[in-house]
């Protein structure tokens, strides 16, 4: 969230932009995003909100407040762009090795403590 919150000086956000935004980070539209990638994914989610939800936007404005068909459309909308954002810009992370099969000396039970009084 701290990522979001940032602002170049003498350039704030529209405050219908800081909604958005808060609003994507606080529903988990940003957890699975590299930090390094969440100034760009915010920056091209509110051009892709300016070109194609522009309704969206000027709901909040005319309203002032997130009415539940504009946060309908803002879930949709920001998902779409996610999934765009996702497989052009965030490099895909090695596979994880499959784990090692469990060695097995593990899997066998220790031997059983020698009789008291057994000669060796």
């Amino acid at each position: 969230m701290v990522e979001l919150l940032k602002q170049p000086q003498f350039a704030p956000m529209d405050v219908e932009l800081q909604i958005v935004s808060i609003y994507a980070g606080t529903k988990g539209f940003f957890d699975s995003l590299p930090t390094e990638d969440v100034a760009d994914f915010e920056k091209g989610l509110h051009a892709h909100l300016k070109s194609k939800y522009k309704e969206a936007l000027q709901a909040i404005v005319s309203t002032g407040k997130l009415e539940k068909a504009t946060e309908e459309t803002l879930g949709k909308a920001i998902q779409e762009f996610k999934d765009q954002f996702v497989k052009e810009h965030v490099k895909k992370a090695p596979a994880a090795a499959p784990a090692e099969a469990p060695r097995e000396a593990a899997r066998e039970k220790p031997a059983a403590p020698a009789a008291a009084g057994a000669k060796h």
